[in-house]
């Protein structure tokens, strides 16, 4: 029987598992300062799929994607886990085996129909642009740099390309774009998502031009904002 902490180790593991994270020796490119707020012109709220349950907001130096998402399980099975917890019109549950040492987590919505449990999830990644992340601006747009969550030395990248006028564009690396630069080297054989590379405005529009950061993460159109 798979319990409740199960499904929302799950959830989560869904929601990283469809990013592709490579990561740099230090931000990109080497050759623009670091911008810590983003334009009027690119803030605002927009909804990145058809039944909007995955939400983008960016503000003036932050930016913040909210996901919503339901799972529907059998009561019956529900009521039988130890660590499941319906309190008031919230479902939790316990991490850790010791009376003293249990933690309560959770605190999720949900709708009962019949013996079926609605469960509701909220994923919200809040980022603040500071010491972990900021953008490095060049003549196609910007590089988002994010610092690794576990590693103060070690950078992810994302391309935000501001050159149509209808709106923006947020691209990632695919593994196969590292075959269109050279002037990069693998940190190590057994870590091949981790680089060292000291590229400048022109790398990057050299790498861009020859069909860099090819995987598209979202087109931003300026007429869909939610509002500004």
């Amino acid at each position: 029987m798979m319990n409740i902490n199960t499904l929302i180790g799950l959830f989560i593991l869904t929601l990283l598992s469809s990013c592709n994270n490579y990561y740099f020796n230090a931000p990109q490119p080497e050759d623009s300062k670091n911008s810590y707020t983003i334009p009027n012109k690119y803030r605002g709220t927009w909804y990145l799929d058809e039944n909007k349950s995955t939400k983008l907001t960016i503000g003036k130096d932050f930016y913040r994607t909210t996901e919503r998402e339901q799972m529907i399980k059998s009561k019956a099975k529900m009521d039988l886990d130890p660590k499941t917890y319906f309190i008031g019109n919230k479902i939790y549950y316990s991490e850790g085996d010791k009376y003293e040492s249990r933690e309560l987590l959770g605190g999720f919505n949900y709708v009962l129909k019949g013996d079926s449990v609605i469960v509701e999830f909220t994923e919200i990644n809040h980022i603040e642009f500071g010491q972990n992340a900021f953008l490095r601006k060049f003549e196609y747009g910007y590089i988002l740099n994010s610092k690794h969550a576990k590693m103060n030395d070690w950078w992810n990248l994302l391309f935000i390309d501001t050159r149509n006028k209808k709106g923006m564009t947020v691209l990632r690396l695919d593994r196969e774009d590292l075959n269109k630069i050279e002037n990069y080297e693998i940190l190590h054989e057994d870590f091949s998502n981790y680089f060292i590379a000291e590229w400048t405005k022109k790398n990057l529009q050299y790498f861009i031009d020859n069909g860099g950061f090819s995987d598209m993460i979202c087109f931003l159109k300026y007429k869909e904002k939610i509002k500004n």
